[in-house]
């Protein structure tokens, strides 16, 4: 067996396993987070939250089963070209918007810390629920050029000539340049604000502002901020490698550059495994919450024995 041939089927059952595990890892998280966000975290964060699990739990269930799909057989969305449309707009749509909604969260937290009172106006739900509509809104619009441009070709479904560079570089702009960008500086500043305010943190039931203008910062919304931190920093460690490979495949098939099998698997194989990183970024946000927050393992303890309570009478 050839060295491309068996990095072929290494591809295969490397996807085959990973979309097991993120769709039943993705969706009972992201079910878990709307049910737990909707009834007890509720403010313009936990909002940001919510909205993204429900989109990562419908790229979840429209994208990576037919990926899982493909490895049992023909990939559809090579042979149907409105198949390969849905899959890559849904998938790049439902995915900016799940980013930019925990960028948009990362906003609000350093917001909610800042001691210019103006900025907290984007902690009012009226306000963080217009955003929030306007992202959605927005790139689901903005992301029509994939539908337009996306087709197939000897076989493949994918982006071709001049908008294959332009795509590329376009995703290496708005997927792993903004967003990671955007997550550090406020993450990171709303970070430092908080622990300059950490020794006037009391047990509150709310957040409010003192006369100064400090604000006084209760545990669910200190948690909130290291739960976003947490699932920022997944994300920027997790989504570097499937543009910068887009991208080296984009130039290369621009210049016309003549690849042998091996070196063409190998592209495929990490624009694959890229591929499972940004899924895994929709399927992991709930396993960061509990890793960063107390207080949300203590709320999941109580569903489950709820749950348990009623399931067994």
């Amino acid at each position: 067996m050839s060295t491309s041939a068996a990095l072929s089927i290494i591809q295969n059952e490397f996807s085959r396993y990973a979309s097991l595990l993120t769709i039943v890892g993705g969706v009972f998280g992201n079910i878990c987070i709307l049910i737990l966000f909707s009834r007890r975290w509720k403010n313009s964060c936990a909002l940001c939250l919510l909205c993204a699990a429900i989109f990562n739990g419908l790229n979840i269930i429209v994208n990576v089963w037919s990926r899982l799909y493909a490895t049992f057989g023909p990939d559809m969305t090579n042979l149907n070209v409105d198949l390969c449309k849905l899959r890559y707009y849904s998938g790049h749509v439902w995915s900016q918007i799940g980013r930019y909604m925990v960028c948009l969260a990362c906003i609000d937290r350093y917001f909610l810390v800042a001691n210019n009172i103006r900025f907290r106006i984007i902690n009012r739900p009226v306000v963080i629920r217009s955003i929030i509509g306007g992202i959605i809104v927005f790139w689901h619009i903005v992301g029509i050029h994939v539908v337009i441009l996306t087709k197939i070709e000897n076989g493949f479904c994918s982006q071709f000539g001049v908008y294959n560079l332009i795509y590329f570089v376009y995703t290496l702009i708005v997927v792993s340049f903004i967003p990671p960008l955007l997550m550090v500086v406020f993450g990171v500043r709303g970070y430092r604000v908080m622990k300059r305010l950490h020794a006037r943190i009391q047990p509150l039931g709310h957040t409010a502002a003192g006369n100064n203008g400090d604000t006084i910062v209760n545990r669910r919304d200190r948690e909130l901020l290291y739960m976003v931190l947490v699932e920022s920093a997944v994300y920027v460690s997790t989504n570097v490698l499937f543009p910068l490979i887009n991208l080296e495949i984009g130039i290369t098939n621009y210049m016309g550059r003549q690849k042998s099998p091996l070196y063409s698997q190998i592209e495929l194989f990490l624009l694959n495994l890229g591929s499972v990183f940004i899924y895994f970024n929709n399927a992991v946000p709930f396993y960061t919450y509990l890793m960063a927050s107390k207080t949300f393992r203590k709320d999941v303890k109580e569903l489950f024995t709820k749950f348990w309570h009623r399931l067994v009478g």
